[in-house]
């Protein structure tokens, strides 16, 4: 599962599509058909159910267990020099893809996904003509050889052949080494004048389509042959021990790139080759028997390749258990464990495996929940604010997967205000005002609450709050002036605030005086109102580089992370201000934000 982008709930059901959208094992077989005789194998079920599964070393990785030398035969391939083509693949690039046509009109494509290798490599295809073989007595049409040989990949690439010979569902697909030795069927898709492959690994790849009632019944009982050769060889494997590499290090929430640049795709392709590690070498023995067990299927002879294959899933199953048992305490191990066995999960029912999802998901829900509460404690006791987006996506997650629907409404109600809880501010502010008419000096203070607006709107927090008028003073002392503390409503608000993502804090501020400012006047010890504010005026004269539209104030406060105080800044502005009645004069304003964190 890759890994979850921070603070945006809209991004939700990307982040779950991530923990689902998993690889899955080539499926082309699910249109074959399956034989009715009910299987001599139990034993090997029951046997498989028994078994004991231990963490492996990471160096004894699973892949070196089992590897099959059964060949169909050999073929000769002259290379063509004139057709080949290359490209330099380099993760995070995006997709790319490779073309060739052969001399019978077939396009041959390779289409490889972004994040199929963790480092860059220049991959080529070269076309194959004049392919000889003593295993058929029908011509090989054409084939293509990828380079570097043996080259691995996390996620796999397709292979396509389009043209006149992939037209019949007669055609078929080997595979072998760079040289064409050690043949075997490759598991192929059947489209309209299109046949596809799934490739792991780089080989040599041969298409070839029988002519003539011979050259069928040559390939039909070459198919017989390699699906025997797979069935025993996946029943010599099912009675082997079962091990699974231990989960790699913590894979913790965070922000994208918050541990450095590209750092979070690094992360995952690491953890894609971690699942690719777990679930081999029965993947492999499966598409093996699966390849085969289809052309057997197609020419109406008994298989039993989806038997055997569920037989090796449930190994992989098994692993899954593990897993989950060893490491379901530590919520940094969530998204190795969840991501592998979902992939498994997701196998298994494409193979007919009888197995209940549910108890497993409601696992991972239970799991995503101590997370969650993990993160919102780095919140509270961290002043780790980037928390907030990982808890988000967590908590939505952990509703999705939880089957009890009024369950999971109380669930969100009662984690969304602790989070609100947790994403609690005071913003402090102080303003100083001096105007040259009568040398007018004025301080205000007051003092916000701001808290997440709600799970809808997730970048903007909200609050309101209370200002007063601190001090007032002029060069003639017995005139009229402010009647402090004269207390009056803010509003404020942070805009499009994103802590994975915004460098500052955007303020929205309503007023920075009161609305109506109340006067006293000592000689005549009497008490007016005025509508007229004389620092909204002076304010709205200097601040105008802050000023919107809409008549609000927007600040921007450099935003710091894992500090009580989560920005801090003064705003200052002198200049000359032609006042109403009195002519021009200089004027000042001073205006400092502080936003502190005071989780509740």
């Amino acid at each position: 599962m890759s890994n979850p982008s921070c603070g945006k709930i809209a991004k939700i059901k990307k982040i779950v599509c991530v923990f689902l959208s998993v690889a899955m094992l080539m499926t082309a077989c699910s249109c074959a058909k399956t034989s009715a005789k009910k299987t001599t194998d139990d034993d090997l079920k029951k046997f498989i159910e028994k078994q004991e599964v231990t963490l492996a070393d990471q160096e004894t990785s699973n892949n070196d267990k089992a590897s099959s030398y059964y060949s169909l035969g050999n073929a000769t391939l002259t290379l063509d020099k004139t057709r080949k083509v290359s490209i330099r693949y380099v993760p995070l690039g995006g997709p790319v893809f490779l073309e060739l046509k052969d001399t019978e009109g077939n396009v041959w494509r390779l289409d490889i996904p972004e994040n199929a290798l963790p480092y860059a490599e220049t991959i080529s295809m070269q076309l194959a003509g004049d392919i000889s073989t003593d295993m058929l007595s029908g011509q090989l049409n054409a084939g293509v050889v990828l380079q570097p040989e043996g080259l691995q990949f996390i996620i796999p690439a397709t292979l396509s052949i389009t043209g006149p010979k992939a037209s019949t569902d007669k055609s078929v697909v080997f595979f072998g080494d760079q040289s064409g030795k050690y043949l075997n069927f490759a598991a192929k898709k059947a489209e309209t004048d299109k046949l596809s492959v799934e490739v792991a690994h780089f080989s040599s790849y041969i298409l070839y389509t029988p002519v003539s009632e011979g050259e069928f019944q040559q390939a039909a009982e070459m198919a017989a042959e390699s699906y025997k050769e797979a069935v025993k060889e996946a029943k010599a494997f099912l009675k082997t021990p079962i091990s699974v590499p231990p989960v790699p290090p913590d894979y913790t929430f965070m922000c994208k790139d918050e541990d450095g640049e590209n750092a979070s795709e690094v992360r995952n392709r690491a953890l894609d080759m971690y699942i690719e590690n777990v679930v081999q070498p029965e993947k492999d023995l499966i598409i093996k028997l699966l390849a085969s067990g289809r052309e057997v299927a197609l020419l109406d002879q008994n298989q039993e390749a989806f038997y055997y294959a569920g037989l090796l899933q449930l190994r992989n199953i098994k692993k899954a258990d593990k897993l989950i048992a060893s490491y379901k305490n530590d919520v940094d191990k969530l998204i190795p464990v969840m991501n592998a066995s979902l992939k498994i999960l997701k196998e298994a029912q494409t193979l007919g495996v009888d197995i209940s999802i549910q108890p497993y998901l409601d696992t991972f829900s239970d799991w995503m929940v101590r997370a969650a509460d993990k993160k919102i404690k780095e919140i509270r006791e961290e002043h780790n604010y980037k928390a907030m987006g990982p808890a988000v996506s967590l908590i939505q997650s952990a509703l999705i997967f939880t089957s009890d629907f009024q369950v999971s409404q109380d669930f969100s109600r009662k984690y969304l205000q602790k989070l609100k809880d947790a994403m609690t501010f005071t913003v402090n502010y102080d303003a100083s005002l001096h105007s040259g008419i009568a040398n007018q000096r004025m301080t205000l203070k007051g003092k916000v609450e701001l808290s997440w607006l709600d799970e809808n709107d997730e970048k903007v927090f909200t609050g309101k709050g209370e200002g007063e008028y601190v001090s007032y003073s002029n060069s003639s002392p017995n005139t009229t002036r402010i009647d402090y503390p004269n207390k009056y409503p803010v509003n404020m608000k942070f805009v499009n605030f994103s802590p994975c993502d915004s460098k500052t804090v955007d303020v929205q501020v309503d007023t920075i005086g009161a609305q109506t400012e109340v006067w006293y006047n000592p000689e005549l010890d009497q008490k007016s109102s005025d509508e007229y504010s004389f620092v909204n005026f002076m304010a709205e004269q200097l601040f105008q580089d802050y000023k919107q539209e809409d008549g609000n104030y927007l600040f921007q406060v450099p935003f710091t992370n894992n500090n009580a105080v989560m920005g801090s800044e003064s705003f200052t502005k002198t200049a000359s201000i032609s006042y109403p009645e009195e002519g021009s004069a200089s004027g000042s304003i001073a205006y400092t934000i502080e936003i502190k964190h005071t989780p509740k």
